[in-house]
């Protein structure tokens, strides 16, 4: 006997065959004549009563080899002349196309859009407005009537198994790699960027200009609580301190609101740093950010605690408690609990008194021109950068360190002195959020220590600046930003212009 491997088995089993018309009505009114029944013959062939009927009265032409092949055996007939041989997919695959092409014609190039807007229309009428919520319920009733109260596990669970059975114990890597083959093949190398730009089109189009806040609030306001925002929930609800959680002002999102968002005192973030420059810097912006929509009221950020050399270095921890907001660990909820009740009774200060760290600056006064050039070896960018302002015969000195009055290093990616102007230069290649986020927190920390220092930062593969909170942020703090299309002598010329000017 002739062996098949699996997938050929699975190709046999799903193909599909046309049979001449007479060929085909006659062979089902006569299955159905030697079984007495339409309903007899059906559950024989393992089909609905309805598919037999399709097949019977010619409603459908391609049919299951199998259940030919069933038939013929029963009525001990050879098998009819078949016409054409199609997989499932393939004959999917053509009615998808007529199919597209007649509703096109009908509604129109937007015929997708207007179905949809039809069937909305059709199940609000249907179950009130309501609708998919009412809609969902019911399916996981009948969910629940046939697997039990852990359906969705067992659901889950049985998905699984199919994928494995399908592609072995490896199924997600293998999904993933025939996902981003079929990426690769349809839009090339740049395939990722493309997908991006076309889902930021869709998003436009959708929500408008401002899709990215719109969709940042929705994901927002279904966001559970996590678990250090419950563990500070339950200390504030241990000492009866009314409060509101993932509350929302002018697009940005609150952790907790102390006592409410119409009338607040006391504002807290829940989160976590670790000590590298990177993660420091996202959360100078993104706490400096926040604190703009409640300048006047308290501000507190209650971190994860880790080890003690994994924590918020003292420099980082000093600056942000001259910025006015408040620092805590994790460790110390139930005395941060108590110091806020009674900071809200007005017993005492103590909430905005309390350091972990020494706040006095090791020297209130460091000059920029203190700073030295360390002589390291510049990356690509930043060699980019050197040869451009050298050509333009500017004074550029490389990598330039400066000690802050907090005991800690900044180094610039270059540094020059124009006339009685002192110019920092920040280069860098990143597109993405984070690392947009850090940058534009390093700026936000020299800009608070040195009031007189002008900073150009160039962004070298961004084309244009986005309505996102990291490119808002760097604008708002940045004397110049250089974008891909200004990177050349021309653009470094204009920019120093403007800083000369201002």
């Amino acid at each position: 006997m002739k062996k098949y491997s699996r997938a050929k088995i699975f190709r046999y089993e799903g193909s599909r065959i046309k049979i001449k018309k007479k060929e085909q009505k006659e062979l089902f009114i006569k299955f159905k004549d030697k079984l007495g029944s339409r309903k007899k013959s059906a559950k024989f062939l393992k089909i609905k009563e309805d598919t037999y009927k399709g097949y019977a009265y010619l409603k459908i032409r391609y049919l299951p080899k199998k259940i030919i092949n069933k038939i013929c055996l029963f009525l001990k007939e050879p098998l009819p002349k078949i016409l054409e041989s199609k997989t499932l997919k393939e004959i999917r695959q053509t009615t998808i196309k007529k199919t597209y092409a007649v509703l096109r014609k009908k509604y129109g190039k937007n015929w997708e859009s207007v179905l949809a807007k039809r069937g909305y229309k059709a199940m609000r009428h249907k179950y009130g407005k309501d609708f998919k919520t009412i809609i969902a319920n019911k399916g996981h009733e009948a969910s629940r009537k046939k697997y039990g109260i852990d359906f969705q596990k067992k659901i889950w669970n049985k998905a699984i198994r199919s994928l494995e059975k399908k592609y072995g114990c490896d199924w997600g890597k293998k999904i993933s790699f025939l996902g981003l083959r079929v990426y690769k093949k349809k839009y090339g190398k740049d395939w990722a960027r493309i997908v991006m730009k076309k889902a930021r089109k869709g998003h436009v189009k959708k929500y408008g200009e401002e899709w990215a806040k719109i969709l940042s609030l929705k994901a927002k306001r279904k966001l559970k609580l996590t678990e250090q925002e419950k563990k500070t929930c339950r200390f504030l609800s241990k000492y009866n301190i009314p409060f509101e959680t993932h509350c929302i002002k002018n697009g940005r999102e609150y952790d907790v609101v102390i006592p409410n968002i119409k009338n607040p005192r006391i504002i807290i973030e829940c989160s976590s740093v670790v000590n590298t420059h990177s993660s420091e810097r996202s959360k100078i912006s993104q706490l400096m950010e926040q604190k703009k929509n409640f300048r006047h009221y308290t501000n507190l950020v209650i971190f994860k605690w880790r080890n003690n050399s994994e924590n918020l270095r003292p420099s980082t921890y000093n600056f942000l408690i001259d910025q006015g907001i408040l620092v805590f660990w994790d460790k110390d909820l139930s005395r941060i609990a108590k110091m806020i009740k009674d900071f809200l009774n007005n017993k005492n200060k103590d909430l905005t008194k309390f350091k972990y760290f020494n706040n006095e600056p090791i020297n209130k006064k460091v000059s920029l021109l203190e700073g030295f050039s360390n002589g390291n070896k510049l990356n690509p960018e930043e060699l980019k950068l050197h040869n451009l302002l050298n050509k333009i015969r500017a004074n550029p000195q490389g990598h330039y360190t400066i000690r802050t009055k907090y005991n800690n290093k900044i180094i610039f990616d270059n540094f020059e002195k124009i006339k009685n102007c002192l110019v920092a230069y920040e280069v860098t290649r990143s597109c993405n959020q984070k690392g947009l986020m850090a940058l534009a927190g390093k700026i936000i920390y020299l800009k608070k220590l040195y009031k007189n220092l002008k900073i150009i930062v160039i962004l070298t593969r961004k084309k244009k600046l986005l309505n996102t909170v990291a490119d808002k942020a760097l604008k708002e703090y940045t004397d110049v930003i250089i974008i891909k299309s200004q990177y050349n002598t021309k653009g470094l010329i204009s920019a120093r212009n403007k800083i000369l000017q201002t």
